[in-house]
């Protein structure tokens, strides 16, 4: 989809922008390590404003880790419109764990990412900025 749009002088296209730190605001707000305010925050600073200055209220970002911190988004600029495509989801997981099976979803990072959640969000065992420790963990 992105291919569709990248050429569209309306708008600006991107896919994944700034992924890996919009993911890591998106689940450190549903951990509950920083608040909605927090998240809006950082969102304006590592995400809107990182956008094109040209076309900043006119783009379109095909990105897994937006749905994360949508509501924020929308507050931010009450003009954003989210529009959420799905796929099969059976066949989008079986083709991450088979094709990237070392970088999707390793027990190891889960480890960390739960180390620091369960020692009430120390900053000295925050995880990388990095997708592989930022996936969002439903408390048991």
């Amino acid at each position: 989809m992105h291919k569709i749009f990248e050429n569209c002088p309306l708008l600006n296209s991107y896919h994944e922008h700034n992924f890996n730190q919009t993911l890591e605001i998106g689940v450190s707000k549903q951990m509950g390590a920083i608040s909605k305010e927090i998240a809006k925050k950082e969102l304006k600073k590592k995400y809107i404003n990182t956008l094109s200055p040209i076309k900043r209220n006119k783009f379109i970002d095909f990105s897994n880790a937006l749905p994360w911190v949508s509501e924020e988004l929308i507050s931010i600029n009450e003009s954003t419109k989210p529009i959420f495509l799905s796929r099969n989801g059976i066949k989008v997981v079986s083709s991450f764990f088979n094709k990237f099976k070392e970088i999707m979803y390793p027990e190891s990072k889960f480890e960390e990412t739960i180390n620091w959640w369960n020692n009430k969000f120390d900053k000295a065992l925050k995880p990388p900025t990095d997708k592989v420790y930022w996936r969002p963990i439903i408390p048991e």
